[in-house]
C-alpha cells in the first residue's frame, strides 16, 4: 500500500501569481473565551499599538487596515501612501492594488451570475469559449473547477506580464493564445491557477457582453458604494492622484517597484482603498446587504462562501475563491495576494461577523502574519494549544516535496524545480516542516495522521494499492511564503539528501487547502500521478552539479524539451482534440 497525504492544516493563503503563502493567520474564540467574551471588541489603541510593533520590525512605508466587528468598523492607516512627497497612507482615500485577492472580486461576481441562472456552476465551458482548451482528459471543465482551482492547469508564466498597461491585450484574446496545458484531471487537485480564474471571469464576460472590468464596476462596485475601486486604470485624475506607490524596501532604504502589469488582469489589478473593502467585508458578513442596501443576493453570498472542494469532509477546503481554515472550531474563510510593491491580506469569520483586511505598499508576506495574528487574536481570542501526544516515529514521512504548480511540459518546469520545495525533516518523535522563516513541528497521533503541536493544525494521509518502500517520504503541509517579485523562500534540495525511491512506487502528498505535493528525487520508475508531481524518472531533482557529464545531459534535455514546446503551435486545429484520460 502507498502512501498519499490527503491534506494539511497549516494555513495556506494564495498570493501574487498564484503562490501560496504558508502563514499563522488565526481566528476564533475558544469554548472558554465564547463563553466569556459575548461582546468581542477592537479598540482603536490596540490597532495602533499591533501595527507599531509590526512596522518596527518590518520596513513598511505605508499600511492601511479596515475591521469589521458585528456593527462596528474600524479604518486605520500609517506611514506614507508616497515617499516622495510624504502623502500619508489614507484609509479613506489612498488606493492600494490587491493582487490575488481581487480573485475574490471574480468568484463574488460570478456567484451573482450563478445566482440569477445565467450561468451554471456544473456545465462544460468548451462550449462557452470562442476557442479550444487542451483535451488532455476526457473529463469536461466546469466553472465550479475553475473558481476551486481544481480545473488542473499547469503553471504558465512565459507571456503572462505585459510591458505597459497600454500594452494589455483583451482578455479572449489572451486566454486563446496563452492557456496552459493541463496537467491534472479537473475535480482531483487544488492547483492554483491565475489563467483559471481569469477563464472564470472571461465565462462572465462573454455571457454578459461586457468587459469584465465594466461588469465588476456594474455587478460589484457601485452596489457595494465601492466608489474609489477600479480595474487596471482609475476612471478620474482625482482617483489617480490617490494611488498608493509600490516600493522595494532593503537595507533600510526604499525605491518604487516596477508595476507589473497582467494580461489576465481580473486576477490581479485591481486597486481599492481600505473603507471600500470594509464594504466588500461587510457585503459579505451581512449576506449581500451594506450600509442597509442589498448589494448581492443572499444566495450569491452563500454559493460563494460554501465549501465546493475537499479532500476530505473533516479538512479544510475552499469556496468560490474562498480558503478555508478551522481555529478552534471556528470556520474562516481567507485569501492573500502579493505583486513588486504590493502586499494584502483578507480574512471572514462569518460566525463572529468579524472581517480584517490588510494593504501595503511593499511586499511584506511576514508584516501582513504579525498585524493579522495580533488583529484577530484581540478580536477574536487566543488560540487554544491542542493536547497532542506522540504515538510513534515520523522518519518515515520526512522528505523534499513540491507543490504542485508547474508545467508537466515546457520549459516553464524548470524555474520550479528550484523555487517551490518543502523540506519536512524528522528529529525524534517530531516531523519539523520548514515554511518560509518558520519551522512548524508535527507529531504522529495514528498511522496516518500527524498534528501541528501548538496550533493543531492536521497532516492527514491515506493509502493506495501498489506499495511504497519505506524510503518513499511524503509529506508537506504548506507552501512557504512569498511574494509575486520574489517567488518564495523554498529551500532548494541537495541530491544527497532527497530520499529514494523504489521502482514503480507513487507516492504524492496535498497540502492545506488541497495543495498537490509530490516528493521529488531520482526514483527509478517513478511515474507521474493522478495528482501530479516532478517525479519524472528522466529528470534527476535537483540538477547535477554543472559541468559533471550528466548535468550536461539534464541540459540537452531541457532544451530539447524546450525546442519542442517553443515549436509546438498554440492553436492548432487539432488543439482541441480530446486524448486519452490518463490515470497516473
Amino acid at each position: 500500500m502507498s502512501l498519499r497525504l490527503l491534506a494539511a492544516g497549516a494555513v495556506l493563503l494564495r498570493i501574487g501569481l498564484g503562490m501560496a503563502v504558508g502563514t499563522g493567520f488565526r481566528a476564533g474564540l475558544g469554548a472558554a473565551e465564547a463563553a466569556a467574551q459575548s461582546r468581542p471588541s477592537l479598540e482603536v489603541g490596540s490597532l495602533d499599538s499591533i501595527v507599531a510593533a509590526a512596522r518596527g520590525c518590518h520596513l513598511v512605508p505605508g499600511v492601511v487596515v479596515a475591521v469589521v466587528l458585528g456593527d462596528s468598523t474600524v479604518l486605520r492607516g500609517y506611514g506614507f501612501a508616497r515617499l516622495a512627497d510624504s502623502v500619508p497612507a489614507d484609509p479613506i482615500r489612498s488606493s492600494y492594488r490587491l493582487a490575488s485577492v481581487a480573485k475574490l472580486f471574480v468568484a463574488t461576481v460570478a456567484s451573482r451570475h450563478v445566482a440569477s441562472g445565467d450561468l451554471k456552476l456544473d456545465a462544460p465551458i468548451e462550449d462557452q469559449l470562442d476557442f479550444r482548451l487542451d483535451g488532455r482528459f476526457s473529463a469536461p471543465i466546469t466553472l465550479r473547477h475553475l473558481l476551486t482551482h481544481t480545473a488542473g492547469f499547469d503553471e504558465r508564466l512565459i507571456g503572462y506580464a505585459a510591458p505597459s498597461r497600454e500594452a494589455l491585450r483583451p482578455l479572449g484574446e489572451y486566454l486563446g493564445d496563452r492557456m496552459p496545458d493541463r496537467g491534472w484531471a479537473p475535480g482531483t487537485v487544488v492547483s492554483y491557477s491565475n489563467h483559471g480564474m481569469a477563464l472564470a471571469a472571461y465565462l462572465v464576460e462573454r455571457r454578459a457582453g461586457l468587459p469584465f472590468r465594466t461588469l465588476a464596476a456594474r455587478d460589484l462596485f457601485i452596489p457595494a458604494g465601492m466608489t474609489r475601486s477600479y480595474y487596471v486604470a482609475p476612471g478620474d485624475s482625482s482617483l489617480a492622484r490617490d494611488q498608493a506607490v509600490g516600493y522595494r524596501c532593503g537595507s533600510g532604504e526604499c525605491e518604487p517597484a516596477p508595476v507589473a502589469w497582467s494580461h489576465a488582469y481580473p486576477v490581479g489589478l485591481a486597486f481599492s482603498t481600505a473603507a471600500d473593502m470594509a464594504r466588500f467585508l461587510r457585503l459579505h458578513l451581512d449576506h449581500g446587504v451594506v450600509a442597509g442596501v442589498r448589494a448581492l443576493d443572499s444566495t450569491a453570498v452563500a454559493l460563494a462562501q460554501s465549501r465546493h472542494f475537499s479532500h476530505r469532509p473533516d479538512l479544510p477546503g475552499i469556496g468560490l475563491a474562498f480558503f478555508e481554515q478551522q481555529y478552534n472550531g471556528i470556520r474562516m474563510l481567507t485569501h492573500a495576494g502579493g505583486a513588486p510593491g504590493a502586499a494584502t491580506v483578507l480574512a471572514l469569520v462569518p460566525e463572529r461577523r468579524l472581517g480584517v483586511f490588510i494593504a501595503t505598499n511593499a511586499g511584506e508576506p511576514t508584516f501582513l502574519k504579525e498585524v493579522m495574528t495580533g488583529i484577530l487574536e484581540r478580536a477574536a481570542g487566543p488560540v487554544v494549544a491542542p493536547e497532542v501526544r506522540s504515538t510513534g516515529p515520523v522518519a518515515e514521512y520526512a522528505g523534499y516535496y513540491l507543490l504542485a504548480r508547474y508545467s508537466h511540459r515546457t520549459v516553464e518546469r524548470f524555474p520550479a524545480s528550484f523555487a517551490f520545495t518543502v523540506r519536512a525533516r524528522a528529529a525524534g518523535d517530531t516531523l519539523l516542516v520548514r515554511l518560509g522563516s518558520e519551522e512548524r513541528r508535527f507529531v504522529r497521533v495514528d498511522s496516518l495522521r500527524l498534528v501541528e503541536v501548538t496550533r493543531g493544525d492536521p497532516l492527514r494521509f491515506a493509502r493506495d494499492a501498489g506499495g511504497c518502500s519505506p524510503a518513499c517520504r511524503v509529506a508537506g503541509p504548506s507552501c512557504p511564503a512569498h511574494s509575486n517579485g520574489s517567488r518564495g523562500t523554498s529551500r532548494r534540495t541537495s541530491s544527497t539528501s532527497t530520499p529514494r525511491r523504489s521502482s514503480g512506487s507513487r507516492c504524492w502528498c496535498l497540502g492545506r487547502g488541497g495543495s498537490a505535493r509530490r516528493p521529488v528525487g531520482h526514483g527509478a520508475g517513478v511515474r507521474p500521478g493522478r495528482l501530479g508531481g516532478l517525479a519524472d524518472p528522466r529528470q534527476p531533482y535537483p540538477p547535477p552539479a554543472p559541468g559533471s557529464r550528466s548535468w550536461r545531459s539534464w541540459r540537452a534535455s531541457w532544451r530539447s524539451r524546450r525546442s519542442a514546446s517553443v515549436s509546438s503551435p498554440r492553436r492548432p486545429e487539432t488543439s482541441g482534440a480530446v486524448r486519452e484520460s490518463r490515470s497516473g
